[in-house]
């Protein structure tokens, strides 16, 4: 065990310095490293060490945000190019916490007129547009975790890939419940044992 933690100090100073490892085995049939040369001995190459970097840990994807639109400015974006007179979201609705969703978010949006047929739906989930391009009012959204998040959907052209509309961005929050924190037991009263 304290060959192999020594090995493991030299490739780490190795990686880290640029400096060889030499390798060989004696009369007695035992492997020995170094990192000085020796009659006999071999020089190897050590790979970078592996590491492990758990769930989460990693930097997130820098997302540009949506750009905001203020109201007046959708409306008038909209009136040119859109016959929709509304367009929201209905559900998650804005602040409302869900919960137990199970990591997928079913995310409703209304429409007055109806959606054209040319038309599709795609949403930008914490300001990154998902792609989901489709022609039901209802998209779900896989990979919806525990935390606050924010909400936009958008209306497509499917022949020029054009945004037509968008609706104000909405925020709402997901929750899970803990199995480290089960609810209260029942309330009433105590139940006797043995009678």
């Amino acid at each position: 065990m304290r060959k192999w933690l020594i090995l493991a100090f030299l490739c780490s100073t190795a990686s880290v310095e640029a400096q060889p490892i030499w390798t060989w085995v004696d009369s007695a049939g035992v492997r020995h490293y170094s990192d000085r040369p020796v009659d006999g001995a071999e020089q190897i190459e050590v790979s970078s060490p592996q590491t492990y970097s758990p769930p989460g840990s990693t930097a997130a994807p820098r997302v540009t945000p949506a750009p905001a639109t203020t109201p007046t400015q959708q409306t008038s974006a909209s009136a040119s190019t859109s016959a929709y007179r509304s367009f929201a979201i209905a559900s998650p609705a804005a602040d409302e916490t869900v919960w137990n969703i199970g990591g997928t978010l079913t995310v409703s949006v209304t429409l007055e007129p109806a959606l054209a047929p040319d038309h599709r739906i795609d949403v930008y989930f914490d300001g990154r547009r998902l792609g989901l391009d489709q022609q039901s009012t209802s998209v779900s959204i896989p990979e919806v975790y525990r935390g606050t998040h924010t909400l936009q959907a958008v209306v497509i052209d499917s022949r020029t890939r054009s945004e037509i509309q968008r609706t104000p961005v909405q925020t709402f929050h997901v929750q899970q419940t803990s199995v480290q924190n089960p609810q209260s037991p029942p309330q009433g009263p105590a139940l006797r044992r043995g009678n």
